[in-house]
């Protein structure tokens, strides 16, 4: 351990060897190295994960294993009941969490050690993720892994109060039917097989997969490590998981949203889509856009930064063969047309007044000032929050009068 110690220390902190076999001397345990090399480097060790807990290699062991499967996820939770379109489901969601839908390892390939066979992928100083046996797995991060959590959070949702002080129930399990219903699998046997071997790559990579992010929380900035799954596995016909106790805890103090069931029928291939679908759906639902009049306006910048792993930046574009149009332009329209087709949305292009931009103007426009302009948006059937807003407006108002 000492060695290892010393040539990972040595590499972060970039000293001599000499250096790090004196502060490799001091530590007595795991938690001693990983302690000196975060107050060497001050920001997320992604090099260290071979240092953080395995998970547990059998799909069904500890508690999970225990768990009656009555007592868990009541099955009409992800039954579909009218159309996909109509259907949108309160799901618990975060800043970490978030990022996480953003990444797919087959567009942005990992980094895997060669000691360790760890896979880490960071975005800024703001976010790691890393796969434990990544080269392993039969599949990485992608678009059915993210859907399929976030079936696993929905239900979690449904089983635990929001930001409630009793205990939290960990254990989901989904009704293999019910979900592969709602993802629109054709119902004959071969289909059926290919899904249930595709869910059950995902359940392994969600379960070695370990996030790390930072979060504003009040005028502090916190900082979260959290594997998401600690098992998991498909048992008498449902998806049975077991959330890790950091993931669960902070979901239940997270935020809150609606859902909607067309996502889950959006294919692997159609990645952009279902990355700005979740991310207008996200926006729209917020309480703060909704007060400040933005919630049905974003901007194509901030839709592309959503994008960074997909669709390259304009800089990239400029410096390369300068094709805007068919580099990002398009790959972004094909996204919002794709949802426009589900029956998700209904956009069009405006200025940042508000100003309707005609097809006329659009055709004029330069390429640079695409990025200039803002998606104007309506979810369908989106659930009415004016009640739950006035309420909780209420709420604030009489907290207000009692602190006076």
């Amino acid at each position: 351990m000492k060695t290892r110690a010393v040539r990972i220390i040595s590499e972060i902190a970039g000293h001599s060897k000499n250096w790090a076999v004196s502060k490799a001397k001091k530590a007595k345990s795991i938690s001693d190295i990983i302690s000196i090399s975060k107050k060497i480097k001050g920001v997320f060790i992604m090099s260290l994960a071979d240092f953080l807990p395995r998970p547990q290699q059998d799909s069904l062991s500890g508690s999970l294993g225990r768990i009656e499967l009555n007592k868990a996820t009541p099955s009409s939770i992800l039954k579909r009941t009218g159309t996909a379109e109509t259907q949108f489901f309160p799901m618990l969601q975060g800043v970490g969490y978030n990022r996480l839908a953003q990444i797919n390892t087959r567009s942005a390939k990992p980094v895997v050690d060669e000691i360790t066979g760890i896979a880490g992928l960071i975005i800024g100083e703001e976010f790691g993720v890393f796969i434990y046996d990544y080269e392993k797995l039969p599949s990485g991060l992608r678009v059915s892994m993210q859907k399929l959590l976030d079936a696993t959070i929905i239900c979690f949702t449904a089983q635990n109060e929001y930001r409630g002080k009793g205990n939290v129930n960990r254990f989901v399990t989904i009704p293999l039917a019910d979900y592969m219903a709602l993802c629109g699998v054709n119902p004959t046997k071969p289909s059926k097989d290919q899904a249930r071997r595709q869910i059950m790559q995902d359940l392994k990579t969600l379960q070695n997969t370990k996030i790390i992010w930072k979060e504003k929380s009040g005028w502090k900035i916190k900082e979260w490590s959290t594997r998401l799954l600690v098992a998991a596995s498909i048992k008498h016909g449902r998806i049975c998981a077991e959330l890790s106790s950091d993931f669960a805890l902070y979901l239940r103090g997270a935020y809150i949203t609606h859902f909607p069931g067309v996502l889950f029928r959006i294919g692997e291939r159609d990645q952009n889509a279902f990355l700005v679908g979740r991310k207008l759906v996200l926006h729209y639902g917020m309480d703060a856009n909704s007060k400040s009049g933005t919630a049905n306006k974003l901007s194509v910048h901030a839709l592309l930064d959503h994008l960074i792993m997909t669709i390259p930046s304009f800089d990239d574009v400029m410096d390369g063969n300068r094709h805007i149009d068919t580099r990002i332009i398009k790959p972004l329209e094909r996204a919002l047309l794709t949802l426009e087709k589900n029956n998700l949305i209904k956009w069009g292009y405006v200025t940042h007044e508000g100003e309707i931009l005609t097809d006329e103007q659009l055709s004029r426009c330069r390429a640079k000032d695409f990025l200039d302009f803002y998606i104007t948006f309506s979810i369908i059937g989106f659930p009415d929050q004016s009640a739950r807003i006035a309420k909780k407006k209420e709420k604030k108002k009489a907290y207000k009068k009692s602190t006076y």
